[in-house]
């Protein structure tokens, strides 16, 4: 039999550079996002991990799927950001077999009988 016991576990967020939605029109009068549909503005999907965090860093992109741990990263470097948490997500837990929803990422420890 094998068990799993998660470390610890991070949210899944879309940051969202203020600065740039503002611009574009996307800040409603609470200074939260409004409603927004497509993928405009998001880091391309193409790029690596270190590649997609420094554009959403240095303000060429306005969105970034990423998990909380980048917060510090983006704090450091005075970017303007706000996040949100990303909405649940369907997948497929191969070692179940099961369909379930996620929120967030877990770092997990394997232990076998």
């Amino acid at each position: 039999m094998l068990y799993a016991v998660p470390f610890d576990a991070h949210p899944m967020v879309q940051y969202s550079n203020t600065d740039l939605a503002e611009k574009a029109g996307l800040l409603g009068a609470d200074g939260r996002l409004a409603p927004t549909e497509g993928e405009e503005g998001v880091c391309d999907p193409n790029t690596d991990y270190g590649a997609s965090v420094a554009a959403f860093q240095n303000g060429q992109a306005a969105f970034l799927r990423n998990g909380d741990w980048e917060t510090t990263t983006f704090k450091l470097a005075k970017t303007p950001f706000s996040m949100a948490r990303f909405p649940a997500v369907r997948f497929v837990v191969f070692v179940l077999f099961q369909r379930h929803i996620i929120r967030g990422v877990a770092h997990t420890g394997l232990a076998g009988q």
